[in-house]
């Protein structure tokens, strides 16, 4: 039912791009170059802007119905490379999730959002933060569908933790 490509590849550091033998390879100045199946790969993420490719990869990511997104000096996806033909399971797994009743997008929102905090929680944890506390908490309250916001109120304690409390995500412009 799904698709067998799974990698999300982000790229944030100089590099080149290039087609081999039906995998992605990755060379970057002093390391041993990298070699990822394109069977394996969902999507790519160009962040840096010192990563040059080559047109065969690009022909070889349609091909492969592989996604490619660029990103601009703030860090932000600012363009997209699609092909022509998509994923036809694609489809197939869009239909499946509007055809569940809202029951079970209820649960499985609840579990997702239970989940997300969960990490959230475990990463402050991980940082010697307090505020993991007060997020596994948050995390067993979860209620169906996330009604009583719970994503949110957690979402901002674990910015503030992670980042400082006058942290804001407004992008400067």
């Amino acid at each position: 039912m799904f698709d067998a490509a799974f990698r999300t590849l982000f790229l944030s550091i100089p590099a080149r791009l290039s087609l081999e033998d039906k995998h992605l390879c990755i060379a970057q100045k002093d390391k041993e170059s990298v070699k990822i199946p394109l069977v394996d790969i969902l999507c790519v993420m160009l962040e840096s802007h010192q990563i040059t490719l080559t047109n065969a990869l690009l022909n070889a990511f349609a091909q492969y119905k592989i996604i490619l997104f660029a990103c601009d000096e703030s860090h932000l996806p600012s363009g997209l490379f699609i092909p022509f033909l998509g994923h036809f399971r694609s489809f197939s797994v869009l239909q499946s999730q509007i055809a569940l009743n809202k029951q079970r997008k209820a649960i499985l929102w609840q579990q997702i959002v239970k989940a997300k905090i969960n990490n959230q929680a475990l990463l402050l944890k991980m940082q010697n933060k307090k505020e993991y506390e007060e997020l596994e908490s948050l995390a067993k309250s979860v209620n169906l569908g996330d009604s009583n916001n719970n994503e949110a109120k957690a979402a901002a304690i674990y910015f503030k933790a992670l980042f400082g409390k006058n942290f804001s995500r407004k992008v400067q412009i």
